[in-house]
């Protein structure tokens, strides 16, 4: 039937393969094929979940509070990213606290002008 076939082999490890003899290959009316280069127009409707291979995930974490998004373009489930590109940006305009930065500035503006002031030390 084919160059493949195993007829004579008993021992098989091929969990995922179905075997036919020659026998029960022509009972079932099976027929084999040559594949070869064609157009392909079937559609075949299926949905699923692609997970991405253990160990090539990265968890991040924010370093500050605020209101995180997208940054740029929006990115989809399994586009690559490189080192250091920005994912995401954290605002942290209008929460509770206050922005961090603003309040870090103003804080350093302060304390750069009283080092001005003579007999500040």
């Amino acid at each position: 039937m084919d160059s493949h076939c195993h007829d004579d082999e008993e021992d098989h490890d091929h969990i995922d393969e179905i075997t036919f003899t020659t026998q029960q290959a022509e009972a079932a009316g099976l027929q084999l094929e040559t594949i070869v280069p064609a157009t392909f127009t079937d559609v075949i409707r299926t949905s699923g979940h692609i997970m991405p291979a253990l160990g090539d995930e990265a968890i991040i974490a924010a370093t500050s509070s605020g209101t995180v998004s997208f940054a740029g373009a929006t990115f989809t489930d399994g586009v690559a990213v490189r080192a250091g590109e920005a994912i995401v940006v954290i605002s942290s305009k209008n929460i509770q606290d206050g922005d961090p930065v603003i309040k870090t500035r103003v804080e350093f503006e302060t304390a750069e002008k009283s080092t001005d002031v003579p007999g500040s030390w």
